[in-house]
């Protein structure tokens, strides 16, 4: 009784801790982190500024940066959201598609740079105060650095690689404020220097983001045009949309000012500035919310799209539930803190009534991105001007009658029923285009369920209305596979076959399927029809190579693969984990001794069948490319299967992460197949030299992956250690432990 108990308690543990780790390293709270570090080193900038210069820098310098937001802003909505709208439905190649937006951040900046230019020096020829003139031609300067490192972060969210935008954030915010801090220790801090510091700060960022997406950007100045012509569907749209919401955020202040005044306004500012403690939530949750959208959107179609959109709905809306409750409780303490006054006591129910309106913007906010995924910009545009406008009537009727109180209810209600009218917005849209994305989809499953039958028909040369059920098996990278069964008994009954039907976008189709082929050819009829060990020994036979539409038919097999065994069965007793080593190693040294290798061998191509006691060998493929002429090219066949074997088991993490039984057991797996193999060899050196050699080809593979500069490259580096250490230490344990040829021996008849 206290084992169970003790062991259900660490199940328990387990579990929290799983669910813990990864809340902690999802996309939402890394986004979280990156705009807190945006956020802070923005706040932290503006400290150093006025810390260091008179209150008149301090205003030069935030007009400078509101026209920086400004300029953001508009990159944003014609530039960068387009592209993470469009970016799985591009004009060429993903890359082309990416070069296009990175031209138009570059023409965008350049018309920005002679804008500034051009008002610096009309400041400067006026009149006009010389530090303010210093400031625009310096922002003049920095601009197209600001602008860029904008775009690679939003580059970055779009394809949810948050990780690399933070660590992008980081690296700007370090320079940033330690440059700034110097300059100001040594008494050379303004308003143009701190512009100037930031644009310094973006520079070595930049470069090195240019230099990691070199292979994934492709300018072509031919193409410009109709990349902006692309944007500019969606973006005028969008741009509108920013500012209706520009409107919507400060009509309260605006006729505050004109009715009740500018003390009345000031009091009304410091409440939304204690208020806005929360738009860094917002804004992090949302920097992943479009991506995700579109992501779902492509996946799922508008089914997906809905779950998707409500699910990110109760996240926001549960985060903000606990800001307001906090605002409830501690707002106005806060104020008070911030702001000393008279004039800021009794301010709760405006705090709390902010904080309400924040709310229901927020509840919005996935609406809003998912009629975005949709590329429903109009619809989005409307009903934000809808909002701004009724927004703009509330505040100036409820002002005229209640003040401050007024103007807080007005942005409330106008926040409530914006909300409401975009997810009514996107119930309308996925009413009307349902029917159409079900019927695109089920266009597409009925096309590639089409030419699986246009290939069996002509595999069979008669009709196969009536006689034949063909049903989708799997699908990859390189095909959809189907089984086609048939329907008659007796007879006439045939035996069911495979179909793999290659994909368009998979290279040199025709190459590969002859290659697979062939390679199918020869394993038939190496491995085919043997016993070994109680098992009998099978690979598909190919049938038919169809050329339009490419596809090759085989014959079926029976069992699941070791790998789906591994994860969801419970019938792999230890006889047969004891028995089928030996198997798969005296099945496959027929192809050894013959110079054959399988090319591909791990549990997912290991096919077994422990009620027939059968065992398959499928998708078999080309052997790793040796160069001409090197000692690797004349190694034995098994070294490359074996040490492939390994490789893939210790290096299956990311499948398995939170599944470490099953990691271990397909590792497990992979050394017995090794001991029988060494088993199978009599003298000691000879032994040791084979796993010389495994050892030798696992570290090829090991070498393939690719350990770039860049988050996923440390990852990858991170996983190639691991996978090493896992690799050797394996191989350790069979060169030191004496294996007695007759306990892994296997005979096949």
């Amino acid at each position: 009784m206290d084992f169970a108990l003790k062991h259900s308690s660490a199940t328990i543990v387990q579990s929290l801790r799983q669910r813990v780790w990864r809340l902690a390293s999802g996309p939402h709270v890394i986004s979280l982190i990156d705009q807190a570090i945006v956020s802070g080193a923005s706040f932290v900038s503006t400290i150093f500024v006025a810390r260091w210069t008179v209150p008149s820098q301090l205003g030069i310098y935030s007009i400078g940066i509101s026209l920086l937001v400004a300029s953001l802003t508009i990159q944003e909505a014609l530039i960068s959201l387009p592209y993470t709208i469009q970016r799985h439905r591009p004009v060429g190649t993903p890359a082309e598609s990416a070069g296009g937006s990175l031209m138009q951040s570059g023409l965008l900046a350049a018309v920005i740079v002679v804008v500034l230019a051009a008002a610096g020096a009309g400041l400067s020829a006026g009149g006009a105060d010389p530090d303010l003139a210093k400031m625009v031609v310096a922002l003049a300067a920095i601009v197209p650095f600001a602008l860029l490192r904008e775009f690679f972060r939003r580059f970055a969210f779009a394809h949810l690689r948050v990780a690399q935008a933070a660590l992008l954030d980081a690296a700007v915010a370090s320079v940033q404020l330690g440059l700034l801090y110097w300059f100001g220790r040594n008494g050379w801090m303004s308003s143009a220097t701190a512009c100037l510091v930031l644009g310094v700060a973006c520079l070595p960022a930049v470069a090195i983001w240019i230099y990691l997406s070199r292979h994934e950007i492709a300018l072509l100045p031919a193409k410009l045009r109709a990349a902006i012509r692309k944007s500019w569907t969606l973006g005028k749209w969008l741009f509108g949309s920013q500012v209706a919401l520009l409107v919507q955020g400060y009509a309260a202040v605006w006729l505050l000012a004109w009715i009740a005044g500018a003390a009345t306004t000031g009091v009304y500012a410091a409440c939304l500035s204690v208020v806005s403690i929360a738009n860094p939530l917002i804004l992090g949750v949302g920097n992943v919310l479009t991506p995700r959208a579109v992501l779902a959107f492509r996946d799922g179609g508008g089914g997906r799209l809905w779950r998707q959109s409500v699910q990110d709905a109760v996240l926001l809306g549960l985060a903000m539930l606990v800001f307001c409750a906090a605002i409830a409780v501690a707002g106005e303490s806060v104020l008070l803190t911030l702001y000393h006054g008279a004039a800021f006591e009794g301010r709760k129910q405006v705090l709390v009534v902010l904080a309400a309106a924040l709310l229901a913007n927020s509840l919005g906010m996935p609406a809003t991105n998912a009629l975005a995924s949709m590329e429903c910009t109009r619809e989005i545009f409307c009903t934000v001007s809808g909002a701004a406008i009724l927004t703009t009537f509330l505040v100036w009727h409820l002002t005229s009658v209640w003040g401050m109180v007024g103007a807080a209810y007005g942005v409330l209600l106008g926040s409530t029923v914006a909300g409401a009218a975009r997810w009514t917005a996107l119930s309308m849209v996925l009413r009307q285009r349902g029917p159409q994305v079900r019927e695109a989809q089920a266009a597409h499953r009925s096309s590639s369920l089409e030419q699986a039958t246009q290939v069996l028909r002509e595999y069979t040369q008669a009709g196969t209305e009536g006689n034949w059920s063909v049903l989708k098996l799997d699908q990859g990278e390189q095909a959809d596979v189907f089984v086609a069964e048939s329907r008659c008994s007796g007879i006439r009954s045939r035996e069911p076959v495979v179909i793999k039907l290659y994909k368009s976008s998979a290279a040199s189709r025709l190459e590969l399927a002859y290659r697979q082929f062939q390679c199918l050819s020869r394993s038939h009829a190496l491995l085919g029809g043997r016993t070994c060990n109680g098992w009998r020994i099978s690979a598909p036979a190919p049938l038919y190579l169809c050329r339009s539409p490419l596809a090759l038919v085989m014959t079926k097999v029976a069992g699941m693969s070791m790998s789906r065994h591994f994860r969801t069965s419970d019938d792999l007793t230890t006889e047969i984990l004891a028995t089928a080593p030996p198997a798969i190693v005296a099945a496959m040294t027929n192809c050894w001794s013959a110079g054959r290798s399988h090319g591909d061998l791990n549990v997912d191509n290991i096919v077994l069948d422990p009620v027939a006691r059968e065992i398959s060998f499928v998708d078999v493929d080309s052997p790793l490319i040796i160069p001409a002429g090197s000692s690797a090219s004349r190694w034995h066949a098994a070294s490359y299967d074996l040490s492939h074997m390994l490789f893939t088991a210790a290096m299956e993490v990311k499948r398995d992460l939170l599944r470490p039984g099953v990691r271990a057991r397909k590792l497990m797996f992979a050394e017995r197949i090794l001991q029988a193999f060494v088993g199978t060899i009599a003298e000691g050196e000879e032994r040791r030299r084979l796993l010389d050699e495994i050892h030798a080809c696992a570290r090829l593979y090991l070498e393939a992956i690719d350990v770039s500069w860049s988050p996923p490259g440390y990852w990858r580096r991170l996983l190639r250690r691991n996978t090493a250490r896992r690799i050797e230490s394996t191989l350790e344990r069979l060169k030191q432990h004496s294996i007695s040829p007759k306990s892994y021996s296997a005979t096949g008849t």
